[in-house]
């Protein structure tokens, strides 16, 4: 039998390492894809949904947007009318365009939340040698 320092049982150890390591990240990886993909098909109804509201939006918008040039061209002449249009849209453009990055930029990062959550506390327990206690945010504390 090898002792524990000899050069079989170093070789053995890496090996018996490596097999581990492998066999983690592939669970590892097999976890996220799995979330992943469940986060994406709970969505699918209503990601379909709001492209149905979006055709039927279109639509509304171009009829509002001929009743606008209607009502407004009884006012003003057609070049004026064409310009408060413009100007009126391009300000709700710019003032949704605003919001919608505003929205972007606090939304949460696609990410495999609770996958990275497991996979700190892991590497914690190996590197520690028990389980790591982790904040909010899944990130290890000391």
């Amino acid at each position: 039998m090898a002792e524990s320092g000899s050069p079989q049982g170093v070789a053995r150890a890496l090996t018996e390492l490596s097999e581990e390591t492998s066999g983690l990240v592939s669970r590892e990886v097999q976890a996220a894809r799995t979330e992943l993909l469940d986060k994406m098909t709970a969505n699918v109804p209503g990601v379909a949904m709001v492209g149905a509201a979006a055709t039927l939006t279109v639509l509304s918008l171009a009829s509002s947007h001929r009743w606008l040039l209607r009502t407004l061209e009884r006012r003003f002449s057609p070049t004026t009318t064409a310009l408060l249009a413009t100007v009126g849209y391009a300000a709700a453009a710019g003032a949704a365009g605003v919001l919608g990055v505003k929205w972007l930029r606090e939304a949460p990062t696609p990410v495999p939340a609770e996958t990275v959550r497991d996979m700190r506390q892991e590497i914690g327990e190996v590197t520690m040698g028990q389980p790591a206690d982790l904040d909010d945010a899944g990130s290890i504390q000391n």
